[in-house]
């Protein structure tokens, strides 16, 4: 919970356009506190955006029962941020969401296009990290 990843992509004419990724990021204060930075600071990149709609990782649970409920509660300050400016919520899994964007859900790198038709983003120049703002096209840690 302490780095909650994002990215923004444009859709059009059957080509993905990356538009921004980033990281928001909380201190070891409380529960509350943490939450409530992350969705006063989606609410900011919504604002920033304008999307049209918001898609959300899916939880599955992990070994560590703790780091889940963790995850959960920050996947609800997501959605809330999203809710209160009237955006619809989708939710799918790590890998519907990479394969969607990059047009294959186990590459670490992008490719030139999906096979579908449609032409998997370029991230261009923007800094990458690990925490999946980037669609997951890279292992970089966050700095």
């Amino acid at each position: 919970m302490r780095i909650t990843g994002f990215g923004v992509i444009d859709h059009h004419a059957h080509q993905l356009i990356y538009v921004g990724s980033g990281c928001v990021r909380t201190s070891e204060g409380s529960l509350p506190s943490r939450l409530k930075l992350i969705m006063n600071n989606l609410r900011e990149i919504i604002l920033r955006y304008r999307p049209e709609q918001v898609a959300i990782e899916q939880v599955f649970f992990n070994v560590n029962p703790k780091s889940t409920l963790l995850l959960g509660q920050a996947r609800g300050a997501a959605i809330c941020a999203a809710v209160l400016d009237d955006l619809e919520v989708a939710e799918y899994t790590a890998l519907q969401i990479k394969q969607a964007v990059v047009g294959n859900g186990h590459s670490h790198t992008a490719k030139s296009g999906t096979g579908n038709g449609d032409t998997a983003i370029e991230p261009g120049e923007q800094t990458r990290c690990g925490c999946g703002g980037c669609f997951g096209l890279c292992d970089m840690p966050c700095t």
